[in-house]
């Protein structure tokens, strides 16, 4: 998970920014994300980089593609789930920024349209957000924070001006008494997630009957009461799975998780696989690609590709192979068209010359994920017709 990462367990969210600007500025990664239903009293831009998200906010659900975005205003409710891997620009407008720039903030909202881009205001809101994606890497720059701030009250402008619906007062007293009650029943469920929580329950925190209780929270959360906390514990669960080295059935059980089968079935609807496949695939890399040389390092010739299945969680790791004390171990990075990968050499002692035995081809982006995910040590052990991996 990218440092700073949007999609980090909160609700009521306190902005935290950096490089000395008035709104959160990020750009990061992410697989199969996903976020349960929550508001904050800051605005925020969403703008899709690469991949494909699910946005819900409030009645309506979107599919976010590379180039799209969204605006997600203050006090909206909404979750969203990365389909596979995306890549992400995420703008955050605390609310005082906000009000000290746009004095009737608290009266409007900012619309987009339902197909992103066709209109020349999208286009030209597209074209400013990608300005300030392409400063991210620039952002420890002398003068970033100069062109940062230009591009930012561009898009305010560009926001107010063709963006802007006015908010009716009922309609602004109406959500403030909603949002109010809502609060206190995904506070109560933050709190007590790990705890078995009931319909009955959350009821009687706003004083209700459970039959009104329900119709209220399907209709104002979009999705029923046990849904919801059946999220949040699964947003809790996926983090422990991508973090911790704890095994399923305990994660399960420190967040509150009691009915497997009806939590596999939630789980497997948000990322299609198991939470033993999800661990697999975000911090255990599949696949080392091993191939065979029997040549003098003079005159390198292939003999042979050997496909070989393995579990390595550290780069640490690829410094405690197994081999035959006449064996050395080399480890050269280098670059295939736009993707990177480090190459291991192992080079056996010759009578004449030394030889390279085997050479291990592993992404550098598998690699990279180990160094953020897993502390526990693997090591591989290779023999001549098989490989096989072992934990310490």
């Amino acid at each position: 998970m990218a440092d700073g990462s949007y999609l980090e367990i909160y609700k009521h969210e306190q902005i935290k920014t950096e490089y000395g600007l008035p709104v959160r500025y990020i750009v990061y990664e992410e697989n199969d994300a996903f976020i349960s239903r929550h508001w904050h009293d800051d605005m925020e831009i969403v703008y899709l980089l690469a991949g494909s998200m699910e946005v819900e906010d409030g009645d309506s659900r979107r599919i976010l593609q590379a180039d799209d975005f969204v605006i997600i205003n203050s006090r909206d409710i909404h979750s969203t789930r990365c389909i596979g891997h995306a890549r992400i620009l995420l703008l955050q407008f605390p609310i005082n920024f906000l009000r000290a720039n746009i004095p009737d903030y608290d009266t409007i909202r900012f619309e987009g349209y339902e197909q992103p881009f066709l209109s020349p205001e999208q286009n030209e809101m597209r074209k400013l957000l990608l300005a300030v994606a392409g400063l991210y890497e620039k952002r420890n720059q002398e003068g970033f924070r100069l062109a940062f701030l230009g591009h930012l009250y561009t898009i305010l402008y560009t926001l107010v001006r063709d963006f802007k619906r006015i908010v009716s007062p009922q309609a602004l007293l109406k959500t403030e008494k909603n949002l109010a009650r809502l609060s206190t029943i995904t506070s109560y469920v933050d709190a007590h997630y790990t705890q078995p929580l009931s319909v009955r329950q959350a009821a009687s925190l706003i004083h209700v009957g459970e039959e009104y209780f329900c119709r209220y929270f399907k209709k104002y959360m979009g999705l029923t009461f046990l849904d919801y906390v059946m999220q949040v514990r699964i947003q809790h669960i996926d983090h422990d799975l991508l973090h911790t080295d704890l095994p399923v059935a305990e994660i399960l059980e420190r967040n509150g998780v009691s009915n497997y089968k009806a939590f596999l079935l939630k789980f497997k609807q948000l990322y299609h696989m198991s939470p033993r496949q999800r661990r697999d695939r975000i911090c255990r890399p599949p696949v080392v690609t091993l191939l065979k040389l029997q040549l003098p390092v003079t005159a390198l010739r292939l003999q042979a590709v050997h496909m070989c299945k393995y579990r390595i969680r550290t780069l640490s790791a690829l410094s405690s192979f197994f081999f035959s004390i006449t064996s050395l171990l080399l480890m050269v990075p280098f670059s295939l068209h736009h993707k990177g990968f480090i190459l291991l050499f192992l080079l056996q002692a010759g009578a004449n010359a030394p030889f390279v035995h085997w050479i291990f081809i592993f992404p550098r982006t598998a690699v990279h994920n180990q160094t953020e995910s897993r502390g526990k040590l693997a090591r591989i052990v290779v023999t001549e017709h098989s490989c096989e991996s072992r934990s310490d």
